[in-house]
């Protein structure tokens, strides 16, 4: 009987991902770039793109504070249903990598990606070479983006998130995933506030 080959997972975090698709969409809309809802009956900021946190703004912050803040902040509304079709799509774009893509949605309805490439990493020339090709191609269309492979998805998960794009192997797994925040267990926020 063969030996079972170790899973591995490759996941995909794109931090941006809904302003980096606006602006792919529709080259005038300008850094910094903010994508708001209506919560509560206030606007609250939902979505932002690099420039727009480089510059302080984060995710929830009043929209009226915020354009005090950045006066030349261009705004848009989001569209959640849309934005999570289009992820979708994304999604689907990558099974040239992988017959297994899905989208982590626990945390977010768009910005995660994993990929079961088990079996499949030598086809790219081994999995660094794997992660580059993907991180570099994303790049280049325009998006932020960090990877990880891992022999787990949440460990995937955890360094995509809060270390260096990398492969980890088994081995030094430990070593990579105890320095991480409590933030990393992919955790509610009241679970995160009691530990």
């Amino acid at each position: 009987s063969g030996t079972v080959e170790a899973r591995r997972f490759l996941v995909l975090f794109l931090p941006t991902w809904p302003t980096d698709y606006l602006k792919r969409r529709d080259a005038s809309l300008k850094a910094p770039l903010a994508l708001y809802e209506r919560i509560k009956g206030g606007l609250r900021l939902a979505a932002l793109d690099g420039e727009a946190v480089r510059q302080g703004l984060t995710i929830g912050q009043n929209l009226a504070d915020a354009r005090a803040l950045v006066p030349d902040l261009t705004v848009r509304e989001i569209d959640r249903p849309m934005l999570q079709a289009a992820f979708a799509d994304f999604a689907d774009w990558h099974s040239n990598a992988s017959p297994l893509v899905s989208v982590l949605d626990d945390v977010s309805a768009f910005g995660d990606l994993v990929l079961d490439i088990t079996g499949v990493a030598h086809l790219f020339g081994g999995e660094r070479a794997m992660l580059r090709l993907l991180l570099t191609r994303l790049r280049d269309l325009g998006y932020t983006v960090a990877g990880a492979i891992a022999p787990t998805i949440g460990a995937a998960w955890a360094v995509s998130h809060f270390a260096r794009s990398q492969v980890v192997d088994a081995a030094n797994l430990d070593a990579v995933l105890d320095p991480l925040p409590v933030h990393a267990l992919r955790l509610a926020e009241a679970q995160i506030a009691g530990l």
